[in-house]
């Protein structure tokens, strides 16, 4: 039996989708504007025959469809590989991180579920970090340290901000400071004379959209200081689809953030190692280094797209019918109600830096039945291509050769699979 889960914060879920680079003109421009870098792309550098590409078959995957529950994944997420080629991945359904040897078999696991120290109630996010340690979350920011044999180490949580609730940090940066924003609306508050916690969240016109404010904290959970605003998430409460959301990377002592309408990934470094928790001091913690952009994208909303949208919500529709047959009209309702935007949004919901400080942000898709794609972008903001991804898989980590991430075959078992990253031209990138 599937456990029941917490009901986690609202994310709209963007897929990346299969597209053709344009023709191999190359066209960037870089100059310097108030200490801070602007490098705008209008094509990639890859010409034909120089693209990176996937090996047409896996090199590690762990899973099964019938076999010893090790190799048994459900609600798997987060694989990473350690530096000896072991391979840690959350499986959800049983709140374990289980540790795979280089071959894939089966080592051990660590934590279970319930509520004591090394224990989950969800473990819902999992990363590397300081090496080959691991941080696993509980929501919302109860966060767990293991060694990299899954030795538990200690917990911690994240300091309230006072009128800032629902903290939840989202990477790690090699000065040891998680960066972490609220999912509070602006304006919310407290309900005047009320002592259990109830809170006013305003009303939003149609499409607008929300900043969420940022923090850093240190790896004992004390807050370092507040970084400002970012766009996020949230937006007006009318029924529009096609919405951007922002992407983060993660990269030595810096992060990466593309607000999803736009491509302009922005390159902050941290300067917290200046800085100690509790330091009151008005010294800043962020330094914006580098704007990279893209400035030629076919962004407009089509009758296709709007097609493929509106049959893939019936079918969605005709299932959750099947369950529960009484929710039929108002499942119409919303379809009938549903607006479209004159733009898609410029990119996924994710970005991710691999081994090599090369930047790659997915592309997004209305069909999540399509393989993902991924722009590239090298350590200097130089649009590089497309790297396409296998069937059935959603990338979760990229080493200088390797790319590694969960699959699932046709029977949708899931499998953590890891394929071989091939460039055929290394004079481009790194």
């Amino acid at each position: 039996m599937v456990k029941p889960r917490v009901v986690l914060p609202a994310v709209l879920l963007l897929f990346a989708a299969c597209e053709t680079d344009p023709p191999n003109t190359v066209t960037a421009s870089v100059r310097d504007s108030a200490g801070v870098q602007l490098v705008t792309n209008t094509a990639p550098l890859w010409n034909a025959g120089d693209q990176w590409r996937l090996s047409a078959e896996p090199t590690l995957d762990i899973g099964t469809t019938a076999g010893a529950p090790e190799y048994e994944l459900a609600g798997a997420h987060g694989p990473v590989r350690l530096s000896d080629g072991r391979i840690a991945v959350a499986n959800g359904q049983t709140d374990e991180i289980r540790f795979y040897d280089a071959a894939g078999n089966y080592i051990r696991s660590a934590g279970r579920s319930g509520e004591g120290p090394g224990e989950f109630s969800q473990l819902y996010r999992l990363r590397k970090f300081a090496g080959d340690s691991l941080l696993a979350l509980n929501p919302i920011s109860t966060t767990s340290i293991f060694t990299a044999d899954g030795q538990y180490i200690r917990r911690f949580d994240l300091d309230p901000v006072p009128r800032r609730m629902n903290i939840w940090w989202t990477g790690w940066l090699s000065d040891g400071t998680l960066l972490a924003f609220s999912l509070v609306r602006e304006g919310t508050r407290e309900r005047p004379g009320d002592d259990h916690g109830h809170i006013i969240v305003p009303p939003k016109p149609p499409g607008y959209r929300d900043s969420l404010m940022h923090f850093l904290y240190d790896m004992q959970g004390r807050l370092i200081d507040s970084i400002g605003k970012l766009p996020g998430q949230f937006l007006g409460e009318d029924r529009l689809v096609f919405v951007p959301n922002a992407a983060y990377a993660f990269h030595q002592d810096a992060f990466y953030h593309s607000p999803g309408d736009i491509i302009e990934i922005r390159r902050y470094k941290s300067l917290a190692r200046e800085r100690t928790a509790g330091d009151t001091s008005k010294g800043a913690v962020m330094r914006l280094e580098r704007i990279v952009r893209l400035s030629t994208q076919e962004l407009g909303v089509t009758d296709s797209m709007k097609q493929i949208f509106t049959r893939r919500r019936q079918a969605r529709n005709e299932s959750l019918k099947k369950t529960n047959p009484t929710i039929g009209p108002m499942l119409e309702r919303e379809l009938a109600e549903t607006k479209f935007p004159e733009t898609i949004p410029a990119h996924g919901q994710r970005m991710l830096a691999d081994a090599l400080g090369n930047i790659w942000l997915q592309n997004y898709s209305i069909d999540s039945d399509q393989p993902e794609s991924w722009k590239v972008f090298d350590a200097s903001g130089q649009w590089l291509g497309t790297v396409q991804m296998p069937e059935r898989f959603s990338v979760n980590e990229i080493g200088a050769d390797y790319v590694l991430g969960i699959g699932s075959d046709e029977f949708d078992v899931q499998h953590v699979r890891m394929y071989r990253l091939e460039k055929p031209a290394e004079r481009t990138g790194r």
